[in-house]
């Protein structure tokens, strides 16, 4: 394990150390670079400990894109959604006096137009330095997962940005701990944010068609995280895959060997660990719509308050909103799809509904489209299309979709096969969906 772990860092820090050059996959990019502090680093707690950093160097990247660049791609794009935003978000901005509504997409247009720039290099090096880096988190998670398990203390423990303390375990940091059991989240607040980005590039590599060995990797290391959302999203990626019913000597092996790890473990006090932080979840408490379902809840309490006071729809409420009172009247509302509705209204938070439209509408196309109800159904419980990292993550996966759909091309080659054929050395043809 340890001889990996040097090997992905040794492979990260050559990558890091190359210069750029447009005409080559092999060179890093500064687009990559961005994508990946913006995307993948922004959203840890441990970027929180400096007030405003997030959105200071949102700022920063743009200016030095637009002082790199000698023309804004899509501009028209960009202003116009720009100003469909701004003039939307005057509405509830006008109705509660308080302007600040006209930043709360702050961190989604500047995603946007981030993406926007991005050609077809700067996203797959972005995905495969990300797959790499999620590797090594994945590494550390279950080595921490064994050292808290053995009775290991946390070295050291800090708070979220929302007041929940955060325990670093030698290698991953969690919020979610009972006595000597972990869900480890990386270097994010919580399991469920770690299994989010997780999830998004498993999504990347299966729309770019890049290595699926890597993806299945970060999807099964990912089930460390003891996610509902992951189980999901690994279900709906699993069934997009065309070539899985196609049996093999060596994934007859890997089952085995699998099989056999699970049997050793049944009869170990992991077992019980596992059993009561994750396979009790699935079991039928009656609550929720189906066995592990702890969300449906929390949709229709937001639901009820929504249908009492329907002027929310609209306008949301007052950005210092004290959600206790609703709490205790309507029950636990937590993350749901109808939380941004609640908290902003329709006229500042329609980008989200028609993301999820895009996605829903897309996903029954082809069976490599099935890939996103898996990601539709992450979203249900994680709106964050404005919360920065996060509008990255989803805007790519809207930026990928459109891509794969109109097969926007060059010289007829579908960008990441040509790519690919660039890395290899080769001529590859565009292949059917």
């Amino acid at each position: 394990m340890v001889s990996i772990l040097v090997i992905l860092l040794k492979k990260t820090l050559l990558m890091l150390s190359k210069s750029y050059y447009n005409d080559s996959i092999n060179q890093l990019r500064y687009n990559a670079v961005f994508l990946f502090i913006i995307g993948i680093l922004l959203i840890s707690p441990l970027m929180a400990l400096i007030p405003k950093f997030s959105t200071f160097l949102n700022l920063i990247i743009i200016v030095i894109i637009l002082v790199r660049q000698k023309k804004i791609k899509y501009f028209k794009l960009i202003f116009f959604v720009i100003i469909a935003t701004i003039t939307t978000s005057i509405v509830p901005a006008i109705y509660h006096n308080d302007f600040q509504y006209l930043l709360l997409s702050y961190f989604f247009i500047s995603s946007l137009f981030i993406v926007l720039q991005c050609d077809k290099i700067d996203i797959i090096q972005f995905v495969e330095f990300s797959t790499n880096f999620i590797i090594i988190l994945l590494i550390g998670a279950l080595i921490g997962f064994f050292y808290a398990f053995i009775g290991g203390p946390p070295i050291f423990t800090f708070s979220n940005p929302n007041g929940i303390p955060n325990e670093v375990f030698l290698t991953t940091m969690t919020n979610s701990r009972w006595i000597n059991i972990i869900r480890p989240s990386g270097i994010y607040d919580e399991p469920g944010a770690f299994s989010f980005f997780i999830c998004s590039i498993a999504l990347f590599r299966k729309i770019l068609n890049l290595k699926p060995a890597k993806t299945w990797i970060i999807l099964l290391l990912g089930l460390i995280t003891f996610s509902v959302a992951h189980i999901l999203y690994l279900l709906f990626h699993i069934l997009s895959e065309k070539k899985l019913i196609k049996i093999n000597f060596s994934k007859v092996i890997i089952f085995f060997i699998l099989f056999i790890f699970l049997l050793i473990i049944s009869f170990t006090p992991v077992w019980d660990a596992i059993d009561m932080i994750f396979l009790s979840r699935f079991k039928n408490t009656g609550v929720g719509l189906f066995p592990g379902d702890n969300r449906s809840d929390m949709f229709f309490n937001t639901w009820n308050y929504i249908y009492d006071n329907p002027s929310v729809i609209y306008f949301g409420k007052p950005l210092n909103t004290d959600f206790d009172n609703i709490v205790s009247e309507y029950g636990n509302i937590g993350a749901n799809m109808l939380m941004n509705l609640l908290r902003w209204g329709f006229f500042a938070s329609w980008q989200f509904y028609l993301i999820l439209l895009f996605f829903i509408l897309n996903s029954f196309k082809t069976r490599t489209h099935i890939v996103y109800i898996g990601f539709v159904l992450i979203l249900f419980q994680r709106e964050f299309v404005y919360v920065v990292s996060y509008s990255m993550m989803i805007i790519l996966a809207v930026r990928l979709l459109y891509i794969y759909n109109t097969n926007e091309k060059e010289n007829n080659v579908n960008f990441w096969y040509k790519a690919r054929s660039h890395q290899n050395g080769a001529t590859v043809s565009c292949p059917k969906k």
